[in-house]
Protein backbone atom coordinates (compact mmCIF):
# COMPACT_ATOMS: atom_id res chain seq x y z
CA UNK A 1 0.00 0.00 0.00
CA UNK A 2 2.60 2.36 0.54
CA UNK A 3 4.31 2.22 -2.71
CA UNK A 4 0.60 3.04 -4.47
CA UNK A 5 0.56 5.70 -1.76
CA UNK A 6 3.85 7.10 -3.18
CA UNK A 7 2.61 6.96 -7.00
CA UNK A 8 0.01 9.38 -5.66
CA UNK A 9 1.94 11.78 -4.28
CA UNK A 10 4.41 11.43 -7.39
CA UNK A 11 2.60 11.13 -10.24
CA UNK A 12 -0.13 13.26 -10.16
CA UNK A 13 -1.26 12.18 -13.58
CA UNK A 14 -1.71 8.55 -12.38
CA UNK A 15 -3.10 9.49 -8.96
CA UNK A 16 -6.87 8.17 -10.25
CA UNK A 17 -5.73 4.96 -11.17
CA UNK A 18 -3.60 3.95 -8.34
CA UNK A 19 -6.81 5.14 -6.08
CA UNK A 20 -8.21 2.50 -7.31
CA UNK A 21 -5.33 0.09 -6.87
CA UNK A 22 -5.16 1.12 -3.16
CA UNK A 23 -9.27 0.14 -3.21
CA UNK A 24 -9.05 -3.24 -3.88
CA UNK A 25 -6.03 -3.64 -1.71
CA UNK A 26 -7.83 -2.29 1.21
CA UNK A 27 -10.74 -4.58 0.07
CA UNK A 28 -8.22 -7.47 0.11
CA UNK A 29 -7.37 -6.20 3.62
CA UNK A 30 -11.24 -5.98 5.02
CA UNK A 31 -10.87 -2.12 5.33
CA UNK A 32 -14.20 -1.42 3.35
CA UNK A 33 -14.62 2.09 5.03
CA UNK A 34 -11.45 3.18 3.81
CA UNK A 35 -11.69 2.07 0.05
CA UNK A 36 -15.57 2.95 -0.17
CA UNK A 37 -14.56 6.48 -1.10
CA UNK A 38 -11.58 5.13 -3.31
CA UNK A 39 -14.24 3.30 -5.60
CA UNK A 40 -16.14 6.08 -6.02
CA UNK A 41 -13.70 7.75 -7.76
CA UNK A 42 -14.18 5.75 -11.26
CA UNK A 43 -17.59 3.84 -10.69
CA UNK A 44 -17.45 1.67 -14.07
CA UNK A 45 -13.97 0.57 -12.72
CA UNK A 46 -14.70 -2.83 -10.41
CA UNK A 47 -18.61 -2.27 -10.40
CA UNK A 48 -19.16 -5.77 -8.65
CA UNK A 49 -16.29 -5.07 -6.03
CA UNK A 50 -17.67 -1.55 -5.41
CA UNK A 51 -21.73 -3.26 -5.15
CA UNK A 52 -19.73 -5.70 -2.62
CA UNK A 53 -17.78 -3.09 -0.85
CA UNK A 54 -20.87 -0.93 -0.37
CA UNK A 55 -22.39 -3.21 1.27
CA UNK A 56 -19.87 -4.53 3.72
CA UNK A 57 -18.61 -1.17 4.88
CA UNK A 58 -22.24 -0.80 6.49
CA UNK A 59 -22.13 -3.51 8.47
CA UNK A 60 -18.95 -4.66 8.85
CA UNK A 61 -17.28 -5.16 12.78
CA UNK A 62 -13.48 -4.49 12.40
CA UNK A 63 -13.17 -5.40 16.03
CA UNK A 64 -14.84 -8.56 15.73
CA UNK A 65 -13.13 -9.56 12.71
CA UNK A 66 -9.75 -9.29 14.55
CA UNK A 67 -10.69 -12.22 16.84
CA UNK A 68 -13.42 -13.81 14.57
CA UNK A 69 -13.61 -15.25 11.07
CA UNK A 70 -17.31 -15.41 10.91
CA UNK A 71 -17.53 -12.16 8.76
CA UNK A 72 -14.39 -13.72 6.98
CA UNK A 73 -16.30 -16.53 6.02
CA UNK A 74 -19.17 -14.27 4.79
CA UNK A 75 -16.72 -12.51 2.57
CA UNK A 76 -15.66 -15.33 0.82
CA UNK A 77 -19.03 -16.92 0.29
CA UNK A 78 -20.03 -13.27 -1.44
CA UNK A 79 -17.10 -12.99 -3.83
CA UNK A 80 -17.04 -16.82 -4.84
CA UNK A 81 -21.04 -16.00 -5.63
CA UNK A 82 -19.54 -13.49 -7.78
CA UNK A 83 -17.62 -16.38 -9.45
CA UNK A 84 -14.57 -14.49 -7.88
CA UNK A 85 -12.65 -17.29 -7.00
CA UNK A 86 -9.61 -16.46 -7.46
CA UNK A 87 -10.08 -13.33 -5.21
CA UNK A 88 -11.69 -15.59 -2.61
CA UNK A 89 -8.12 -16.97 -2.11
CA UNK A 90 -6.46 -13.99 -2.22
CA UNK A 91 -8.32 -12.84 0.44
CA UNK A 92 -8.50 -15.54 2.13
CA UNK A 93 -4.39 -15.93 2.15
CA UNK A 94 -3.76 -12.29 2.69
CA UNK A 95 -6.28 -12.44 6.36
CA UNK A 96 -4.10 -15.40 7.42
CA UNK A 97 -0.73 -13.37 6.74
CA UNK A 98 -2.08 -10.12 8.49
CA UNK A 99 -4.22 -11.26 11.38
CA UNK A 100 -3.53 -15.54 11.16
CA UNK A 101 -5.72 -18.34 12.75
CA UNK A 102 -8.70 -17.33 14.90
CA UNK A 103 -11.82 -18.31 15.97
CA UNK A 104 -14.28 -20.03 13.53
CA UNK A 105 -11.38 -19.94 10.90
CA UNK A 106 -12.65 -23.30 9.62
CA UNK A 107 -15.81 -21.58 8.34
CA UNK A 108 -13.71 -19.30 6.60
CA UNK A 109 -11.72 -22.46 4.97
CA UNK A 110 -14.90 -24.43 4.30
CA UNK A 111 -16.55 -21.42 2.27
CA UNK A 112 -13.61 -21.93 -0.10
CA UNK A 113 -15.34 -25.02 -1.34
CA UNK A 114 -17.89 -23.35 -1.89
CA UNK A 115 -20.95 -26.43 -3.05
CA UNK A 116 -18.83 -28.93 -0.72
CA UNK A 117 -18.92 -26.90 2.31
CA UNK A 118 -21.16 -28.94 4.65
CA UNK A 119 -18.52 -32.26 3.74
CA UNK A 120 -16.11 -30.27 6.22
CA UNK A 121 -16.34 -30.73 10.17
CA UNK A 122 -13.66 -29.11 12.29
CA UNK A 123 -13.56 -29.59 15.64
CA UNK A 124 -11.26 -27.03 17.15
CA UNK A 125 -10.33 -28.57 20.79
CA UNK A 126 -8.90 -31.30 19.12
CA UNK A 127 -7.45 -30.10 16.05
CA UNK A 128 -9.63 -32.79 14.37
CA UNK A 129 -10.66 -32.87 10.65
CA UNK A 130 -13.66 -34.78 9.28
CA UNK A 131 -14.03 -34.83 5.57
CA UNK A 132 -17.62 -36.59 4.74
CA UNK A 133 -18.22 -36.28 1.03
CA UNK A 134 -21.42 -38.34 0.78
CA UNK A 135 -19.64 -40.39 -1.88
CA UNK A 136 -18.72 -37.30 -4.25
CA UNK A 137 -15.92 -36.58 -5.98
CA UNK A 138 -13.84 -33.73 -5.17
CA UNK A 139 -10.45 -32.01 -4.85
CA UNK A 140 -8.42 -30.57 -1.76
CA UNK A 141 -7.13 -28.42 -3.90
CA UNK A 142 -8.60 -24.97 -5.72
CA UNK A 143 -9.25 -24.70 -9.29
CA UNK A 144 -6.04 -22.21 -9.24
CA UNK A 145 -3.97 -25.13 -6.90
CA UNK A 146 -4.07 -23.73 -3.92
CA UNK A 147 -4.93 -25.27 -0.67
CA UNK A 148 -7.40 -24.10 2.11
CA UNK A 149 -6.81 -26.47 4.71
CA UNK A 150 -3.11 -25.96 5.35
CA UNK A 151 -4.57 -22.52 7.23
CA UNK A 152 -6.07 -25.08 9.70
CA UNK A 153 -3.89 -26.70 12.68
CA UNK A 154 -4.97 -30.41 11.91
CA UNK A 155 -4.01 -33.24 13.96
CA UNK A 156 -6.38 -35.39 13.73
CA UNK A 157 -8.02 -36.12 9.65
CA UNK A 158 -11.00 -38.87 9.31
CA UNK A 159 -11.81 -38.98 5.79
CA UNK A 160 -15.75 -40.46 5.50
CA UNK A 161 -16.79 -41.93 2.15
CA UNK A 162 -14.71 -39.82 -0.09
CA UNK A 163 -12.99 -40.77 -3.37
CA UNK A 164 -9.68 -39.83 -2.14
CA UNK A 165 -7.21 -41.72 -3.68
CA UNK A 166 -3.79 -39.85 -3.66
CA UNK A 167 -2.56 -39.23 -0.45
CA UNK A 168 -0.74 -35.95 -1.93
CA UNK A 169 -4.58 -34.38 -1.72
CA UNK A 170 -3.58 -34.40 2.26
CA UNK A 171 0.27 -34.37 1.72
CA UNK A 172 0.04 -30.40 2.79
CA UNK A 173 -1.40 -31.15 6.16
CA UNK A 174 2.33 -31.28 7.86
CA UNK A 175 1.14 -31.12 11.29
CA UNK A 176 -0.81 -34.53 10.82
CA UNK A 177 -0.29 -36.93 13.31
CA UNK A 178 -3.39 -39.29 13.31
CA UNK A 179 -5.00 -40.03 10.25
CA UNK A 180 -8.05 -42.59 9.46
CA UNK A 181 -8.59 -43.32 6.02
CA UNK A 182 -10.80 -45.77 5.93
CA UNK A 183 -13.59 -43.83 4.52
CA UNK A 184 -11.23 -43.16 0.95
CA UNK A 185 -9.55 -45.58 -1.71
CA UNK A 186 -5.97 -44.40 -0.81
CA UNK A 187 -3.77 -47.34 -0.80
CA UNK A 188 -0.33 -45.98 -0.49
CA UNK A 189 0.87 -43.18 1.61
CA UNK A 190 3.63 -42.36 -0.95
CA UNK A 191 7.14 -40.53 0.74
CA UNK A 192 6.91 -40.58 4.66
CA UNK A 193 8.51 -36.51 4.43
CA UNK A 194 5.22 -35.21 2.89
CA UNK A 195 3.81 -36.51 6.52
CA UNK A 196 6.96 -35.41 9.02
CA UNK A 197 4.58 -35.69 12.02
CA UNK A 198 2.50 -38.67 11.18
CA UNK A 199 2.19 -41.32 13.98
CA UNK A 200 -0.68 -43.49 13.54
CA UNK A 201 -2.44 -44.50 10.49
CA UNK A 202 -5.86 -46.21 10.56
CA UNK A 203 -6.76 -48.06 7.60
CA UNK A 204 -9.13 -50.94 6.59
CA UNK A 205 -8.11 -54.58 6.38
CA UNK A 206 -6.23 -55.20 3.28
CA UNK A 207 -6.85 -51.28 2.12
CA UNK A 208 -2.72 -51.66 2.34
CA UNK A 209 -0.64 -53.83 0.88
CA UNK A 210 1.66 -55.88 3.06
CA UNK A 211 4.94 -54.35 1.24
CA UNK A 212 3.25 -51.03 2.03
CA UNK A 213 2.87 -52.10 5.80
CA UNK A 214 6.01 -53.16 5.97
CA UNK A 215 7.63 -49.99 4.44
CA UNK A 216 5.37 -48.03 6.77
CA UNK A 217 5.55 -49.92 9.96
CA UNK A 218 9.01 -48.63 11.42
CA UNK A 219 7.61 -44.94 11.30
CA UNK A 220 3.85 -45.30 11.85
CA UNK A 221 1.67 -47.35 13.90
CA UNK A 222 -0.73 -48.98 11.81
CA UNK A 223 -4.46 -50.06 13.10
Amino acid sequence: MRSVNDMIDSEPERADEARIQLAYLYFLSAEFAKAKPLFEIKPTRMRGLARVNEALAGSFDPAKHKTSATQLAGIIETVYSMNRKALAAKILSYDYASLGYRKDYELAVAAMFDDHAHCFLYESDTQTLTINAGGKSFSLRTNQGQYPLRFLPIKRLILIDTLISDSSEIADLKTLEIADLRGSQISSIGDLNMFPQLKTLIVRPDQLSQEEEIRLRPQVRIE
